[in-house]
C-alpha cells in the first residue's frame, strides 16, 4: 500500500523546494538594476497596476530577485501593503483564494519594447513552480528565471 501525502505534507515539501531553490536564484544571467535607479523604478511600476488588480489593494514589492538580460526582466518578490504592513487574506479581493496561495509572493516575466518594459506574464502565490515553462513559452532565456540546475 502506497502512503498517502496529505495537502499540508506537500505544502511543506514545496516551501522546502523553494527556501532551497530561491536564495541562489537566478544569479548566471543579467544584471540587477540598482536600488533607486530610473529602470528599476520603470521594472516595479510597470508590474505593480496587475499585482494591485489582481489582490485589490495598494501593494509595494520587496524584491528578492530583479534581474534585466538583453530585452527581458524577471522579479522574484514578496508583496506588502505601502510601509511595510503584511497583507491579511480578508483584505483581498478574493479571500477565498487564500487558501490556494503560498504568501504573497509574486513571479513576473518582462520584455521591453522600445523604452517602455511590458508585461508578459505574471504569477501570485504560486504553490508550484509555475513559471517554469516561461523560457518554452516566451523565448526568454533559461538561466533568467531558472537556477542553472534546472535549465538544459
Amino acid at each position: 500500500m502506497k502512503p498517502k501525502i496529505g495537502l499540508a505534507a506537500l505544502m511543506v515539501w514545496c516551501a522546502a523546494i523553494f527556501a532551497q531553490v530561491l536564495p541562489g536564484y537566478a544569479q548566471t544571467l543579467g544584471e540587477e538594476p540598482r536600488r533607486g535607479s530610473v529602470e528599476r523604478t520603470q521594472l516595479l511600476n510597470t508590474v505593480r497596476p496587475a499585482a494591485e488588480l489582481e489582490l485589490g489593494l495598494p501593494v509595494e514589492f520587496v524584491v528578492r530577485h530583479l534581474r534585466v538580460d538583453g530585452p527581458w526582466a524577471f522579479l522574484a518578490g514578496d508583496m506588502q501593503k505601502p510601509g511595510g504592513v503584511a497583507i491579511q487574506c480578508e483584505e483581498i479581493r478574493h479571500p477565498g483564494d487564500c487558501g490556494l496561495m503560498d504568501g504573497f509572493s509574486i513571479f513576473a516575466l518582462l520584455s521591453r519594447q522600445g523604452d517602455r518594459w511590458r508585461l508578459r506574464d505574471m504569477h501570485i502565490a504560486p504553490t508550484d513552480v509555475s513559471w517554469s515553462s516561461w523560457p518554452d513559452a516566451y523565448g526568454v532565456p533559461c538561466q533568467l528565471v531558472l537556477p542553472d540546475t534546472f535549465c538544459r
